[in-house]
């Protein structure tokens, strides 16, 4: 089927093995630790390419520097190292501010066509049945409007219910594209191998 000829994988640069190299090489430039704020800055020994600063401060963690500014909330008190523990889901989900906005996602092409080609085949039982649905949206020129979330959406507006044949496709066409920002994955990333490289004397406590 044709959808088996999109990429199953993301693009090699939003991969964590590539973002885990955007650090390979930093070291701890500062920790400090007082009652309950840390703060950590995470660079190259001579470069400040991919630097990255983490200050918390109970239950609050700011990060700023080369891989942009963000802001993410926890009930309660925690750690840097308790946070570099948590999934990537989850600690996207407490983001309250980003370059971006709340909701700290991006449009990714590939993985909206992907998507869209499962949603209007899913239920087909026969090849000719699935042939015919992409012929259907072949027409429509759909791959020329999914480059951009704005795009997309102005195509489904127009062409959404005829096209996709669901009266519910705002459900989630709308959506199809969107996926966790490279940014706050490198965060997180940022944040694991930071951890990692901080001397045992020296890990703040969980």
């Amino acid at each position: 089927m044709e959808w088996d000829k999109v990429k199953e994988e993301r693009k090699l640069e939003t991969t964590d093995e590539y973002i885990r190299e955007w650090f390979k090489d930093h070291v701890i430039k500062r920790y400090e630790k007082h009652d309950s704020v840390e703060h950590l800055f995470f660079s190259k020994p001579n470069s400040s390419n991919y630097s990255i600063l983490f200050i918390r401060s109970f239950g609050t963690l700011f990060v700023a520097g080369d891989l942009g500014d963000a802001v993410f909330q926890w009930p309660g008190d925690s750690s840097l190292e308790w946070i570099s523990n948590c999934n990537l889901d989850y600690f996207k989900g407490k983001c309250q501010a980003s370059e971006v906005g709340r909701d700290f996602s991006e449009w990714d092409e590939e993985y909206a066509i992907k998507s869209v080609l499962e949603y209007v085949t899913e239920y087909c039982d026969e090849e000719d049945e699935v042939k015919g649905k992409i012929e259907k949206l072949d027409e429509s020129e759909w791959r020329s409007n999914i480059h951009s979330e704005f795009e997309w959406a102005g195509w489904l507006n127009e062409n959404g219910a005829e096209v996709l044949e669901d009266q519910d496709y705002w459900e989630w066409a709308f959506s199809v594209g969107k996926v966790i920002h490279t940014r706050c994955r490198a965060h997180l990333i940022g944040l694991q191998e930071a951890i990692k490289k901080l001397p045992e004397s020296e890990k703040p406590e969980q």
